[in-house]
């Protein structure tokens, strides 16, 4: 990040919004370059490693206990495709001001630069990732169709759930760091409870609204709908979802443009 103080130094010069688009960008693309560079298999990690839960998860649940069907190995593989986006991103980009802190003692960057840049880095990531997940369930009888044409809005959908929830946490974390232990146990829970290993349908009907009004939840189960079953999403809970989305993204935006010259005092 400190290669952008070229950048920064010429910030009075551009409008600031242009300003800040342009420093998400760089941040991002450092982002991901350092992450290839980590590790030998780089990008491939963000395929292996729900491989790997997938292997689990379908000889636990799908051998050992005999639940779902022929299909419940797609079934889980989108359930844990999602999630690993949402739990990823969020917990990264959860932690983005704080881990900057010394950057941000030296000089002054817009904070919602660093949980976007975050976000922004992992949905490219993600997009390598639903391409590997669409061949594999091509290969297991599920083939493009005209519901697909519901995954871009079902994408921007899921981008700013996660982005709203990034901008909240980033904001927060600084003042509380223990919040970032507090979400790594939330998402350890949200595993079970947002439909991984169950469709919202088999909830009992009593306990069905606990799910129901679980975003990540009601996500998962349109990107099924689409991927799985050909249908498109349920227009609805997925307004809803954008409106608590944008809200938490103002909140969270407001926040860190109110505690801007607060962040960097908080590291000394």
């Amino acid at each position: 990040m400190s290669a952008a103080s070229p950048a920064l130094a010429s910030a009075p010069h551009r409008p600031r919004a242009r300003h800040t688009l342009e420093l998400i960008l760089f941040k991002a693309f450092a982002e991901l370059r350092a992450e290839s560079s980590r590790t030998y298999a780089g990008y491939l990690w963000w395929v292996l490693e729900p491989l790997f839960t997938l292997a689990v998860y379908a000889l636990v649940f799908g051998a050992f206990l005999q639940r779902g069907g022929p299909d419940y190995v797609p079934f889980l593989a989108v359930g844990i495709v999602v999630f690993r986006w949402f739990s990823v991103s969020v917990g990264r980009a959860a932690d983005s001001i704080w881990q900057h802190r010394g950057l941000i003692e030296r000089v002054h960057v817009p904070k919602l630069v660093f949980p976007s840049a975050a976000v922004l880095a992992d949905a490219a990531k993600v997009a390598f990732l639903f391409a590997v997940l669409a061949v594999f369930l091509a290969a297991w009888g599920h083939a493009p169709n005209a519901a697909w044409l519901a995954l871009p809005g079902l994408f921007a959908a899921m981008f700013l759930f996660v982005l709203g929830l990034a901008f909240v946490f980033a904001a927060l974390v600084p003042f509380v760091p223990d919040l970032q232990l507090l979400l790594a146990n939330a998402f350890r829970l949200l595993a079970f409870a947002s439909g991984i290993f169950f469709s919202i349908s088999e909830v009992p009907p009593e306990y069905r609204f606990l799910v129901a009004w679980n975003p990540l939840a009601v996500l998962i189960d349109a990107f099924r709908a689409v991927l799985l079953h050909a249908e498109p999403p349920a227009p609805q809970p997925l307004l809803w979802i954008a409106a608590l989305s944008l809200a938490c993204l103002l909140a969270g935006a407001a926040l860190m443009r109110r505690f801007d010259r607060v962040y960097p005092k908080l590291g000394r």
